[in-house]
């Protein structure tokens, strides 16, 4: 896909439940993003299974070929039957986007999606048809940079319903705060800027006592955001040039792990290694090298990374220091597709038995680190050498 979409969400629970009535599935192939907001009948425990069960067999079935028909008539099949209203029922919106920038989108009874382009709101053309007694409404087009997509569901037009809001909050009034959004952040805001916003108006207007389940997804196509980390040096020699060429050939931002893996690429790029000694206790310090975005000390500042990334679950607004492990970290989490490209020569300073068992074992580390930020809905390619 030449570009990225991201994706960002933020729920309001009924008040006196626990669980959350409402499903956000978002499922990333090869092929396609496939998002599905769905609202499961009435609240708690039950409407979450509804929602759950409509999201996950809404987006497998999508990503195995199935038609919408298909999928409307499963989801009628398999959902439980509510004993009170006689209705297997959940509400539904599938976007699927497509890696040549075509978009489908599929809505049944949840309130309209909007779509803004250069901060201005579209309405886009539907087509309205019925599958097993369920309206459906039906778009496709193409997407470019910087388009977005908001979906709710009813718990926040309904917000403040009866109340601080007689009618509730209207598609039209929410489209236009969002505008205002864009206004204020001259067309930069972030999904989750309005995501965020959208959740803590209907907080408002709900005055905390939330009436109704409220969810808000929000989807941003933007490009890319690549990083590209060299640890450590290869075991042969003579692959020195080919591991350099190979890393600082790849887009997007660069960083180097290790004083050895530095030395190696200043030394391959012709350029001066400089060992930032500010003065300050930061430890351990970082480097710089012309054409590099960081260049930090290696295994020690990777387990600090990997800890800080746990410590603030994957929210880079709560990393607070400045040092290359807290600067690393930030670059990992704001980052879509990260390559690791690990050298596997030995350093004899590791070898110390001393030491705890994670300096010893980098590759387990690497592993580890690569496999959080899976979980968090990064792109990870891995290569030794």
């Amino acid at each position: 896909m030449s570009f990225y979409v991201e994706v960002e969400s933020a729920s309001l629970i009924k008040t006196g439940e626990e669980l959350c009535g409402d499903n956000v599935t978002v499922l990333r192939t090869p092929k396609s993003l496939i998002t599905v907001l769905s609202d499961g009948l009435g609240s708690g425990v039950k409407a979450n299974i509804l929602a759950t069960l409509t999201g996950k067999i809404a987006s497998t079935m999508l990503e195995n070929g199935s038609t919408l028909e298909e999928v409307v008539q499963t989801l009628i099949q398999t959902l439980p039957v509510c004993k009170i209203r006689g209705l297997a029922y959940a509400t539904f919106t599938v976007v699927q986007i497509f890696t040549d920038g075509s978009l489908y989108i599929a809505e049944s009874d949840n309130p309209e999606l909007l779509f803004f382009r250069a901060g201005k709101r579209y309405i886009l053309p539907r087509k309205q048809s019925q599958i097993e007694g369920k309206v459906i409404y039906e778009s496709s087009f193409k997407l470019i940079e910087d388009d977005i997509l908001v979906l709710f569901s009813d718990g926040v037009i309904n917000a403040g319903i009866g109340g601080i809001r007689p009618l509730g909050w209207q598609i039209e009034e929410i489209a236009s705060e969002i505008e205002a959004i864009f206004l204020n952040k001259n067309t930069t805001a972030t999904p989750k800027e309005i995501a965020t916003h959208i959740r803590d108006r209907s907080q408002e207007y709900y005055r905390s006592h939330i009436g109704d389940d409220a969810t808000v997804i929000c989807l941003k196509v933007r490009q890319p955001r690549q990083l590209n980390l060299a640890i450590g040096p290869p075991v042969d020699k003579a692959k020195d040039k080919e591991y350099v060429k190979h890393f600082i050939l790849k887009e997007g931002l660069k960083v180097t792990c290790g004083g050895t893996t530095a030395t190696l690429v200043a030394r391959e790029l012709g350029r001066e290694l400089k060992v930032n000694f500010d003065g300050s206790r930061q430890t351990p310090p970082t480097g710089s090298i012309d054409g590099i975005d960081l260049v930090t000390e290696g295994i020690v500042t990777l387990c600090k990374t990997l800890d800080l990334i746990k410590e603030v679950e994957g929210d880079p607004v709560y990393i607070q220091a400045h040092d290359g492990a807290a600067e690393l970290a930030r670059m990992l989490l704001k980052a879509d597709k990260v390559y690791f490209q690990v050298g596997q020569a030995i350093n004899p300073a590791h070898q110390n038995p001393n030491l705890p068992q994670n300096l010893a074992l980098k590759n387990q580390v690497v592993r580890e680190l690569c496999s959080y930020l899976q979980v968090l809905g990064k792109e990870i390619d891995i290569s030794f050498y």
